[in-house]
């Protein structure tokens, strides 16, 4: 089930804040208090719980690729012939 709500940014201090309804907050058992996970996608705000990871811990590489399936390429891109007086 999707739960779509749109709300309005408000000042809180010298930050921003949304006001997460009540019926989301119980959906997703979030009290005060509840860590939540913030990640950017395109346009997108994406907030959920973290699985397991305290605030401020910072994961490794591997971590945070867990799981994926897709390739990774780890090459130096062609900049091309020097040109001047670079230093190759």
């Amino acid at each position: 089930m999707v739960t779509m709500v749109t709300k309005r940014v408000v000042q809180l201090g010298n930050s921003r804040a949304v006001v997460l309804p009540k019926a989301v907050c119980d959906r997703l058992e979030i009290d005060t208090g509840t860590v939540l996970e913030l990640a950017v996608y395109g346009d997108s705000l994406i907030a959920k719980k973290p699985k397991d990871t305290p605030i401020g811990e910072v994961r490794s590489i591997d971590e945070l690729f867990a799981g994926y399936s897709g390739s990774i390429t780890n090459r130096e891109p062609d900049w091309g012939e020097p040109r001047g007086a670079e230093i190759w």
